[in-house]
């Protein structure tokens, strides 16, 4: 009956193509010796070449080196070829300074990367159940989530160009039991899986077993049903997200550009979604939680700099949002010397992967605010000569528009929470000796439009070379 279900499931959720060559994830325990069981049994069918993979993480040192054993007897019983590894886990989430769970899945996915380089494997199976499915989600619940959390773990997943493939995902824990009792299977016990100090271990313990007695003996049957309805939809938004994405994003060289206007005409679902996808990107696989999303949200359409984790920063530049990952403990400078600037035509500065455009207009548009981003007005005949660029100094002070006192620099990137990793690559705009523009962030306050004026400059700023 098992067996059945398992070829329904690589029919429906086209899990693997015949003549395939298959890495299993093995620890030993009841989930991953069936699905090495089941595999085995419907190899010659599919021609499937099977691996067995297990890492020792040295936890439970009788019990891990156990397993390691276990595993490679059962490798060698099936006549599959066996790799393993071991490792000292705790030393490794200590130096991380990562929880041991987190660095338990790390390691063992790296493990697992490793070897499906090493044999040209290309699909990983792994042995999670619709109780790991149901576990899952629940913890994402308490822990806060949205629609990708609620859908939990995919029969397919695609990590770092390898395949995960979980086979037996909406097949429930006691069916691996019955399979491997009336096929006389031994396979080996965690004995920490029993103790309720993992976050995991007293959500299946306690928690599911007190609803599931008190509230509802269907509860777990219907969280998995709304974590394939909640599958389904996100799919749908996510599909939608990335080809929005598509049409609105430039990269230019390891930043991610996208047009404000378009992003804010986006649906709400729509915005999350696109912010969750480019964060991701930058984060190697880490999520962010809703009070990030709606953070960046809410800053992006006050056309805020926001800090984010990982390292990750967010800005308002020319009409783009850019996203841009942190260079920490790097006191950058990227224009030594001057650079001046074209009276009029446009002048790149390619250190800074950007451009600032000089030109002589004859009047400006009635709706222009003068203190706005990507562009600054001023009465030309006011200027000091000659006009130029460059990045920050020590010393630099300047007078914001509107006021009348100057104002150190470090002082106002502080006050505009412009990120000290960011500061040094922020061109600076000066006529004579006056700082004119902190270009795409602030005009100042020198040579203003007035009902004089007979000859006015526009300077814009564009990037990307």
């Amino acid at each position: 009956m098992l067996v059945e279900k398992l070829e329904k499931n690589i029919k429906k959720y086209s899990l693997f193509k015949k003549n395939t060559r298959l890495l299993v994830a093995v620890s030993g325990g009841s989930d991953s010796t069936c699905l090495c069981y089941l595999l085995n049994l419907i190899k010659d069918k599919y021609n499937f070449d099977l691996f067995v993979a297990h890492l020792n993480h040295s936890l439970r040192s009788y019990e891990s080196e156990r397993d390691q054993e276990f595993v490679r007897s059962l490798a060698k019983q099936l006549d599959l070829r066996f790799i393993t590894k071991k490792i000292n886990i705790k030393n490794v989430a200590h130096k991380k300074k990562m929880s041991i769970e987190e660095a338990a899945r790390e390691e063992r996915y790296k493990f697992l990367f490793d070897i499906a380089i090493r044999y040209n494997i290309k699909k990983i199976i792994v042995g999670h159940t619709m109780d790991d499915q149901i576990e899952t989600v629940m913890m994402h619940i308490l822990r806060g989530t949205g629609l990708r959390g609620l859908a939990g773990m995919k029969f397919v997943t695609s990590m770092k160009g390898f395949t995960v493939v979980r086979p037996l995902l909406n097949i429930p824990k006691h069916e691996i039991m019955n399979f491997l009792k009336k096929n006389n299977i031994a396979h080996v016990e965690d004995s920490s899986n029993s103790k309720p100090v993992f976050f995991r271990n007293r959500v299946r313990l306690h928690l599911i077993p007190y609803i599931t007695k008190n509230f509802s003996q269907h509860f777990q049957k219907n969280l998995f049903n709304l974590s394939e309805i909640a599958n389904f939809s996100y799919d749908y938004i996510a599909d939608v997200a990335n080809h929005t994405l598509k049409s609105i994003m430039e990269k230019r060289g390891k930043v991610l550009a996208l047009g404000l206007k378009e992003f804010k005409k986006l649906h709400k679902a729509l915005q999350t979604e696109v912010v969750s996808i480019i964060f991701l990107k930058f984060s190697n696989g880490k999520a962010l939680d809703k009070s990030n999303i709606d953070d960046i949200i809410e800053h992006i359409n006050r056309e805020k700099t926001l800090s984010l984790p990982s390292d990750i920063f967010v800005s308002i530049k020319g009409g783009s949002i850019i996203f841009s990952k942190n260079e920490k403990h790097k006191k950058l400078s990227f224009l030594k010397n001057i650079t001046l600037l074209k009276m009029p035509g446009t002048t790149k500065l390619c250190d800074l992967n950007l451009s600032v455009t000089a030109k002589f207009i004859k009047r400006y548009p009635r709706e222009t605010n003068f203190a706005c981003n990507n562009e600054a007005y001023y009465d030309y005949d006011k200027l000091q000569l000659p006009l130029y660029v460059r990045t920050r100094k020590a010393s630099d002070k300047f007078i914001p528009f509107g006021m009348s006192d100057s104002k150190k620099l470090k002082k106002f990137f502080i006050d505009e929470k412009i990120l000290y990793e960011t500061r040094s690559r922020v061109p600076l705009v000066f006529a004579g000796n006056d700082m004119i523009w902190i270009a795409g962030i602030r005009r100042s306050n020198i040579a203003p439009i007035t009902v004089s004026t007979k000859k006015i400059l526009l300077l814009k700023i564009k990037y990307g070379k």
